[in-house]
């Protein structure tokens, strides 16, 4: 693929304008120790050079698949130095493919005892060790992608339920994002947005760093009797999150302004983006009603989501994002809403210094997992929502970091 030419104008003060043929000017200045990075980018010339391969170099699952390696509800993958792929998902066992995509172990099943998982995510590997989060037992377990489960031990983060984001250097381990509701608290009602912690445990499960509170996601909450339900709000804000090179980046969704910690939790960076917010129209309220009830099981239950749709409110602007994925280069990924309809989440790349250096659009109902120098693995959904992990060569634009 040829390659156009992306290049970076970087002032250290003032303000400046974004001439036609640059993709993005990169604006930086101190505030009371802070550095605060503002980028001004043009999105379609940010494109230049990012792709992925027409087709996966591999596919492991899908339907076709044997009944022991098909996947469901994945939950994390991480794919190894010497190629091999280990991934969770509902079976609660850890899965090891080989290069080929031969399965070759399952480490784990459902339960409470050591080995055992309940709701196991893989937070990522330290060499052949794999690192598994069980929120609902609360726990971190070791298991090696040979020899199965080494030791566990639980964690020391108290309040919500606990989310794996990755790994911070030294494999310390990133969690927050998750979300509790309690009768003793009162359930809440109608528009919420709860808070989270947002903490970095070290390898014995204690809390080393502490981030703080910050807003999860946009829920609207009702009861009905003794029944109490929560849900994503129509084009909710979320806050996204990822631990990269060393940094943990973090944005809540109010517009495109992300901020840079270091892994002692200190702020490092602000980071922004001069990209304005989309407008929630009539014809996307009516595309979401469309699109929610549109997999109805008959049309009573299609008229109770319709319903339930009714009480909510919608917001007047999309939020920017929903989710942040880092990869090998130390770069974050940040991919955008996806509206009513499309299949193909777009992903602004920007490097650990917070300056825009690509973008990428993925295949249909492809979501990126672990990426690597040249590859990408992702989870992939059929037309029938069969899972599947697909392995795809990546190509870095010419403004690789």
């Amino acid at each position: 693929m040829k390659r156009s030419s992306l290049w970076f104008l970087l002032l250290l003060a003032g303000c400046a304008e974004r001439a036609p043929s640059e993709p993005v000017v990169v604006v930086e200045r101190d505030s009371a120790g802070i550095r605060i990075v503002e980028n001004s980018v043009d999105t379609a010339a940010l494109r230049a050079g990012w792709a992925v391969s027409d087709a996966p170099l591999r596919t492991i699952g899908g339907l076709d698949a044997p009944p022991a390696e098909q996947l469901f509800g994945v939950n994390g993958a991480r794919r190894l130095a010497d190629g091999r792929i280990a991934v969770a998902d509902r079976s609660m066992a850890v899965s090891i493919f080989g290069p080929d995509g031969t399965l070759l172990a399952k480490h784990g099943r459902r339960g409470e005892g050591p080995g055992e998982f309940m709701a196991a995510s893989l937070a990522g590997a330290r060499g052949d060790s794999l690192i598994v989060l069980d929120g609902q037992l609360r726990r971190i377990s070791i298991v090696h992608a040979d020899t199965g489960f080494v030791r566990s031990y639980a964690i020391g983060q108290r309040g919500g339920f606990p989310v794996a984001q990755g790994l911070v250097d030294g494999g310390d381990i990133l969690i927050g994002g998750g979300m509790s509701f309690s009768s003793a608290e009162g359930f809440p009602i109608g528009q919420v947005r709860p808070t989270s912690r947002y903490v970095v445990l070290d390898a014995a499960g204690s809390v080393k760093a502490d981030l703080g509170e910050f807003p999860a996601a946009d829920m609207f909450a009702r009861t009905r009797g003794d029944a109490f339900s929560a849900r994503r709000s129509p084009f909710g804000r979320v806050t996204g999150i990822a631990a990269a090179a060393g940094q943990i980046w973090l944005g809540t969704g109010d517009g495109w302004d992300l901020r840079v910690y270091g892994a002692d939790a200190a702020l490092r960076r602000i980071v922004r983006f001069d990209r304005p917010a989309g407008a929630v129209t009539a014809a996307l309220r009516n595309a979401y009603i469309a699109e929610e009830t549109a997999n109805a099981d008959d049309e009573n239950a299609a008229r109770e989501l319709r319903s339930l749709i009714e009480e909510m409110s919608f917001p007047a602007s999309l939020p920017p994002w929903e989710l942040f994925v880092p990869d090998a280069a130390g770069n974050v990924w940040i991919g955008e809403y996806l509206l009513p309809g499309e299949s193909r989440r777009t992903f602004t790349i920007v490097n650990a210094d917070g300056h825009a250096i690509g973008r990428l659009t993925m295949p249909p109902r492809t979501l990126p997992l672990d990426i690597g120098p040249d590859w990408l693995l992702a989870r992939t959904l059929d037309a029938l929502d069969a899972e599947s992990l697909t392995l795809w060569r990546l190509e870095r634009g010419t403004g690789r970091s």
